[in-house]
């Protein structure tokens, strides 16, 4: 069995997180698929690690999202808030503001300025990836609103990013 070349990665990112917060990690398994069946020896982490928690917050956050649970998706990127005020920017409050402003901007409304003032963050200090992502949902938030000319300012900064690379990269 040959796993694929994404799979392969995501795994191999997995394990050096799980390995950098300190979890030791014992093989379960021989063979190619014993990467796949390894098991946490220590479930006792003294020291909570804010970025994997803060991560896990907003991915809970983007899952009631897409499920359509707009409602509850502010207490996860809050309690994600809190935990990334400690941390860098592009660790992990960049994800924070790209989906709490993607959600206000689709509630509209007051919450509309607050959601442009939020991606606009975003695509200002975030990664090249995270911009591109703001830049994005900025473009439809003017489309939305009617306003082509800005629409089309914000499609070609996400696109100008997005070709700066030799490998396709797709948002």
């Amino acid at each position: 069995y040959i796993i694929p070349p994404m799979r392969a990665n995501i795994i191999a990112i997995a394990a050096a997180v799980i390995k950098a917060i300190g979890i030791p990690l014992k093989p379960a398994g021989t063979g190619a698929l014993s990467i796949l069946s390894r098991r946490v020896e220590n479930k006792n982490i003294t020291k909570k690690n804010p970025m994997v928690s803060a991560q896990t917050y907003i991915n809970k956050g983007r899952a009631l999202y897409q499920l359509g649970e707009t409602d509850s998706v502010p207490l996860f990127t809050e309690q994600a808030k809190k935990l990334c005020q400690s941390l860098p920017f592009n660790s992990g409050m960049v994800d924070v503001e790209l989906l709490h402003g993607h959600l206000l901007t689709e509630i509209g409304g007051d919450s509309l300025t607050v959601g442009l003032q939020e991606l606009q963050n975003v695509a200002q200090q975030g990664t090249d990836f995270n911009r591109a992502k703001a830049y994005h949902q900025l473009a439809q938030t003017y489309l939305k609103n009617e306003n082509g000319a800005m629409a089309e300012i914000m499609l070609d900064s996400m696109y100008s990013l997005l070709t700066r690379f030799e490998v396709p990269t797709y948002i």
